[in-house]
C-alpha cells in the first residue's frame, strides 16, 4: 500500500465559485474563519455581540454617526423608529416617526439629523443640545413657502362653483404649469363658503382625473386660502400645462376671481410634495461647488436640500422609468443606481447615474447588465455592486467583471441586498446577504466579506488575489430561512454593526469588534478532490479509484475551551461524516487525527471549530490515502 499526502497550509484562496476547480487555496464553503491576516494559518473571526436588547422592533436600514456634533450612533428601521446608541451600547428609542415612514433614509449634516418617510423629510436637532433636548419635525420641509411652487394674486370679482361633474368650458377651469413633481396641494381664495361641501379636482391636458380633494363645509374658511391637498399627490410633467375645478355640493358659495364668474382668473396657489411616494430615499452628503448640500433619492430624480437656503425636489431628472434604489461614489461624482421595475428579479434593466453636484442634468450614465443593481458601495475606489436576483458580485464599471454568484443559492432561487447593506472596513467589502430569499436551505444568509491580505503578494511583483470569505453569523444563530433578514451594514471607526431580523421574528443590531472574544465555532470544508498521484504530481481522476485512510489536522496549542473536529464526505453524501472521541483535538494539543479506511472517487474533507474565549491556530490539514496504482484503471 503506498500511502500519499496531500496537505493545505495556505488559505486565502475563498470561496469558490465552482464545486471541484478554484483560485489556489480556494476552498467549498467556509464559516467564520480569518482568511486574510496570515497566509500561513487560520484562525476564527470576533463574535458578534448584540447590543439592541429588545429595544428594536423593526429591521434597522440605516445608520449613521453624529461625530462631530455629538458622540452618538443612530439607526432607523422599516417600522419607523430612530434609535440612539449611548456609549456605543446602549440602544434607546428616540422618535417613532408613524405615518408612511418605513426607514426610507438617514443622515446627519449640519448638527440636524435627516430622515425620509415615504412622502417627506424629517429633521431632529440640534444634535449638539444632546439626545434629550433634540425637537423634531417629521415635515419640516412643507412650511407653505419651501413647498411653494406657483402663486397668483386676483381680486375684484367672484367665481361661483358648479355643482356636479366639473365642466371644461374655458371659464370653468384654471389652466397651470407646475415647476414640481410631484404636485401635493392646491389652495384657492374662498370669498364665502356658502352651505356645500368643496371639491377641487386636477385634470391633465386630456381630461384625466389625477387627483381630488375635498373639504366639508364646516372645515372651509371664509375670507381667506383654503388649502385642498391629496391623498396621493399627483404625478405631474414638469412645464406640461394642467388644470384644475372647482365644484360644490350647492352652488351657493364663492371664490376670488380677476374677472367675473371666470375660474380661468383665480387667485391660486400650488405646493409640490417634498418627495414621491417611494420605499427607497437613499441620502448622501455632497457639494455643489460652493458648500455643502443634501442628496436626496426621489424616484426617478435627485433631490438637493441646501439647509437654510433652498430645496429641489426635482434637481437632476433621469431617464423615464427608472427609479433610484441607492446612492453610491466613484472619485467626484455622486452615483445613482437605479432599475426599472418593483424587484430584482422581475426585469433586467439597471443604471447608473452620475452627476457632480453643478451641472444641470447629470453628466453621464452606464447601462448595468446582468441584472438591476441591488446594493453599491466605493472599494478602494471602485464601485462594489450586487446585481439581479442571483446575488451577483461585481467589481467596477468599466466593464463589471462579475466576481461570482451568492454562494450555495439552489437553483431557480433569488436573493436581495437592501442597499444599505454594505460597507467598508477592514480594507475588506462587507456584504448582507440575506433578504427576500426564495432559499430556506442551502443559501448560507449573513456577512460576506471580499478583499485580500495585501494587494502585493509574496512577492514584490506578485499581485494577492480578492477573494470572498463568509465572516459573520447573526448572534441568534440563524443561517437559513425565507424570513430572516439582514437590513443594513455600517462601520464606524474599529466597530462593524449589522441589523438582522430573526426566522423567529425578532430584531436586533450585532457589533463586531477586533477585541471581541472569538466566534463560538467555524468551519473549513474542502473542494471536492478526485485528484490521485501522477508521475509530476497531483491530477484529477473522476474515474480511478481511490482509498482513503486518514485526515491530519495540525494547529498551534489549542487554548482552553477549544475543540477541533475532522469530518468528510465520500461522493458527495448529503451529510458529512464527523470525528468522534479521541479523533477531536482538545485543549492542549497540536494535532489530531481521523481514519477513514475507504475507497472513494470523490471526497470532501474539512473541520469544524468551537471555541470560547481563545483564538485557535489552525496550521493544515492533510488528507493520506493510497492511489491505488497497481489496480488495473484507465491511464491518468
Amino acid at each position: 500500500m503506498a500511502t500519499v499526502q496531500k496537505t493545505i497550509s495556505k488559505w486565502n484562496g475563498g470561496i469558490s465559485a465552482s464545486q471541484k476547480s478554484g483560485l489556489p487555496n480556494s476552498f467549498r464553503f467556509a464559516k467564520h474563519l480569518d482568511i486574510f491576516s496570515d497566509d500561513d494559518s487560520v484562525t476564527l473571526l470576533p463574535t458578534p455581540i448584540k447590543d439592541t436588547a429588545s429595544v428594536v422592533t423593526g429591521l434597522v436600514r440605516w445608520m449613521v454617526s453624529a461625530i462631530p456634533y455629538i458622540d452618538s450612533r443612530w439607526g432607523y428601521d422599516d417600522a419607523g423608529n430612530i434609535y440612539s446608541t449611548s456609549a456605543y451600547l446602549t440602544w434607546t428609542l428616540r422618535r417613532a416617526v408613524g405615518g408612511d415612514s418605513i426607514g426610507q433614509g438617514l443622515l446627519v449634516f449640519s448638527n440636524f439629523l435627516y430622515y425620509a418617510t415615504a412622502t417627506t423629510m424629517g429633521r431632529g436637532g440640534l444634535l449638539s443640545a444632546g439626545v434629550g433636548s433634540m425637537a423634531y419635525d417629521n415635515d419640516y420641509l412643507s412650511d407653505g413657502t419651501t413647498n411653494l411652487d406657483l402663486s397668483v394674486t386676483a381680486s375684484g370679482n367672484t367665481y361661483t362653483p358648479l355643482t356636479g361633474a366639473p365642466s371644461e368650458t374655458a371659464t370653468n377651469r384654471e389652466t397651470i404649469t407646475p415647476t414640481k413633481d410631484p404636485l401635493k396641494t392646491i389652495a384657492i381664495y374662498v370669498t364665502a363658503k356658502g352651505t356645500g361641501n368643496w371639491t377641487v379636482t386636477l385634470h391633465d391636458s386630456l381630461n384625466n382625473s389625477l387627483g381630488s380633494a375635498t373639504i366639508a363645509n364646516a372645515s372651509l374658511t371664509n375670507g381667506a386660502m383654503n388649502s385642498f391637498t391629496f391623498s396621493t399627490p399627483a404625478r405631474i410633467d414638469i412645464g406640461t400645462s394642467y388644470h384644475f375645478h372647482v365644484t360644490s355640493t350647492v352652488a351657493d358659495g364663492t371664490m376670488q376671481t380677476g374677472t367675473a364668474s371666470d375660474l380661468e382668473t383665480s387667485q391660486h396657489k400650488t405646493y409640490f410634495g417634498i418627495l414621491v411616494s417611494n420605499d427607497f430615499h437613499p441620502m448622501a452628503q455632497h457639494t455643489n461647488g460652493v458648500g455643502g448640500t443634501v442628496i436626496i433619492g426621489n424616484d426617478n430624480y435627485l433631490a438637493e436640500l441646501v439647509p437654510g437656503v433652498s430645496y429641489d425636489p426635482n434637481k437632476i431628472e433621469i431617464e423615464p422609468g427608472f427609479t433610484i434604489r441607492g446612492i453610491t461614489r466613484e472619485n467626484e461624482y455622486i452615483v445613482a443606481y437605479a432599475w426599472r421595475g418593483e424587484s430584482t428579479d422581475i426585469t433586467e434593466e439597471g443604471k447608473l447615474f452620475y452627476w457632480d453636484g453643478i451641472q444641470p442634468y447629470y453628466n453621464y450614465s452606464k447601462p448595468v447588465s446582468g441584472g438591476v443593481p441591488n446594493a453599491m458601495g466605493n472599494y478602494k475606489n471602485r464601485v462594489f455592486s450586487v446585481i439581479g436576483g442571483r446575488g451577483i458580485m461585481t467589481l467596477g464599471t468599466e466593464p463589471f467583471q462579475t466576481i461570482q454568484s451568492a454562494p450555495n443559492l439552489g437553483r431557480g432561487k433569488i436573493i436581495e441586498v437592501l442597499p444599505g447593506a454594505m460597507a467598508s472596513w477592514q480594507n475588506r467589502m462587507h456584504i448582507g446577504i440575506g433578504t427576500n430569499s426564495t432559499d430556506s436551505t442551502s443559501l448560507i444568509q449573513g456577512i460576506y466579506e471580499y478583499g485580500n491580505q495585501s494587494d502585493r503578494a509574496t512577492s514584490s511583483n506578485s499581485v494577492s488575489t480578492e477573494v470572498l470569505n463568509f465572516a459573520y453569523t447573526m448572534s441568534t444563530g440563524d443561517e437559513t430561512g425565507a424570513t430572516m433578514r439582514i437590513g443594513c451594514v455600517a462601520v464606524f471607526g474599529v466597530d462593524m454593526y449589522f441589523s438582522w431580523k430573526s426566522q423567529a421574528g425578532t430584531y436586533g443590531v450585532d457589533r463586531v469588534t477586533v477585541s471581541n472574544d472569538p466566534a463560538t465555532t467555524g468551519s473549513w470544508e474542502s473542494l471536492i478532490d478526485d485528484d490521485t498521484a501522477g508521475k509530476s504530481g497531483f491530477v484529477s481522476a473522476p474515474h480511478h479509484q481511490k482509498e482513503s485512510q486518514r485526515l491530519i489536522i495540525r494547529y498551534l496549542n489549542l487554548p482552553t475551551g477549544c475543540t477541533v473536529t475532522p469530518k468528510y464526505k465520500l461522493e458527495r453524501a448529503a451529510s458529512w461524516t464527523y470525528g468522534t472521541g479521541t479523533d477531536i483535538g482538545t485543549a492542549g494539543t497540536t494535532f489530531c487525527t481521523m481514519d477513514i479506511g475507504q475507497r472513494y472517487y470523490e471526497i470532501e474533507f474539512g473541520f469544524d471549530l468551537v471555541a470560547t474565549t481563545g483564538y485557535p491556530t489552525i496550521l493544515s490539514i492533510t488528507h493520506e490515502f493510497d492511489p491505488l496504482k497497481d489496480e488495473t484503471n484507465p491511464p491518468y
